[in-house]
């Protein structure tokens, strides 16, 4: 019977370490996510600041993202620069 009643302490214990991972890897995908975010956040910001600083209108520089026009940010930013 102790066999059974260890067994099943051990299966419990198996089950909740699962759920702590599950629930760790779940919190590292939603921090990668926010990452993410704030990335393409910070992006655009520095986007509108060199369209700002060159004398580009902040709104056609937003719109042009928006629509897709602009498709590489980075390359954007680098040949305002030149």
């Amino acid at each position: 019977m102790e066999f059974f009643v260890g067994l099943l302490q051990a299966t419990m214990n198996m089950i909740q370490a699962y759920n702590l991972y599950r629930d760790s890897e779940g919190e590292w995908c939603r921090a990668r996510a926010e990452k993410n975010e704030v990335a393409n956040e910070v992006i655009q910001l520095r986007a509108k600041l060199t369209f700002l600083m060159s004398g580009h209108d902040s709104l056609k520089l937003e719109h042009d993202i928006n629509s897709g026009v602009i498709n590489n940010k980075d390359e954007e930013i680098a040949r305002l620069r030149r």
